[in-house]
């Protein structure tokens, strides 16, 4: 778990305790700069303005080796996090959280990111390292697609799918298969997804539109290579899907507000979220049709919401993780509980 660039582990007994800090990589005035964006005093200047910018990342990839993200910087430790070396610079039109949390995935000793860019005249790639991190290649570069949102190891098929955005035609969810992306569904705004969720018979995904309402939709694998996809709506929302997990037979989904309109939305398209970031859960018993809200949050009133200079303000997310019956949910930029670790058991206790 991170504050700003600084990294802790959990306790066996409870708590947590410092392990390190990711280091800034810039000098002189680009010192200052990357701490705006990515911790220490600068950062904490600036919250009371914009809110918490989510600009860190860490995936752990065994006990010893970890990557972490510090906006377009990218770390392994080798060391089980003691100590990080630089392993790679992203894209300069890459977003302030670098890659998306759930954009990098591990299978067969090989470490896959994908890019999550802006710039609308570059192919975002997907990179590969086999050797943990010292060396990376190119292993694929995706054509008329604005960035990568997700790419992640089914643990069912053991296949990587991604997803991608952001307009209809530039949203794909699909699986990497022969050095490609075999396309399972594209061409609308309900393959516009960022995180699925796998279950033993059907994938669950949250549609990411700011400016329609979006919905929980599941696909049978059975239908994943049949030209009827048969896609179901579970349940539909305001808000845009981010975040997912899974325990058991319950799946998690959490939903995000963004700050600025949507640049790829249709002319004339606009829709009116509401200003909460909610965890919804839900299980197969009802055969995952009855969503519960199992916490949820205002947004932090940063001074330039307030000033309605939404350019500035950050976004707010729920960020979404699981253990053995337990979920954990960290809400970033909203007015209670913000920046904080919370549980939710199955049983029916949060914390």
């Amino acid at each position: 778990m991170t504050n700003g660039r600084t990294l802790y582990i959990s306790k066996k007994r409870g708590g947590v305790e410092y392990l390190s800090t990711l280091p800034n990589p810039k000098s002189r005035l680009n010192r200052a700069k990357y701490n705006l964006k990515t911790g220490g005093i600068e950062a904490k200047i600036r919250r009371p303005f914009t809110g918490y910018v989510h600009s860190v990342n860490v995936w752990p990839i065994n006990e010893e080796v970890i990557f972490a993200n510090a906006y377009r910087s990218l770390f392994v430790s080798h060391d089980g996090g003691r100590s990080w070396k630089h392993s790679l610079e992203l894209p300069e039109s890459s977003g302030l959280r670098g890659i998306m949390p759930c954009g990098l995935c591990h299978k067969d000793g090989i470490v896959y990111i994908g890019e999550y860019i802006f710039d609308e005249d570059s192919n975002p790639r997907i990179l590969a390292t086999d050797d943990f991190g010292r060396n990376w290649v190119t292993y694929l570069e995706l054509e008329g697609i604005r960035h990568i949102h997700s790419i992640q190891t089914d643990c069912y098929s053991n296949d990587i799918w991604v997803t991608t955005g952001d307009r209809n035609d530039e949203s794909v969810i699909g699986i990497l298969r022969d050095d490609k992306v075999e396309v399972i569904g594209t061409g609308s705004q309900k393959w516009r997804a960022v995180q699925p969720i796998f279950l033993p018979d059907a994938i669950l995904w949250g549609t990411d539109v700011p400016y329609e309402d979006n919905h929980i939709c599941m696909m049978k694998r059975s239908n994943i290579k049949s030209t009827n996809k048969n896609v179901k709506t579970l349940h539909t929302t305001s808000n845009p899907f981010y975040y997912a997990t899974s325990i058991n037979d319950w799946a998690f989904f959490s939903t995000s507000v963004s700050a600025n309109r949507d640049s790829t939305a249709p002319d004339g398209a606009y829709h009116e979220s509401n200003n909460y970031v909610t965890v919804w859960g839900a299980s197969s018993s009802s055969e995952y049709q009855n969503w519960q809200v199992i916490d949820r949050f205002g947004l932090k009133q940063t001074l330039s919401r307030r000033l309605n200079l939404t350019s500035f303000s950050a976004n707010s997310y729920i960020f979404l993780d699981s253990y053995d019956d337990t979920i954990i949910y960290n809400p970033i930029n909203t007015e209670n509980n913000n920046n904080k670790l919370m549980k939710f058991h199955l049983a029916g206790t949060s914390s």
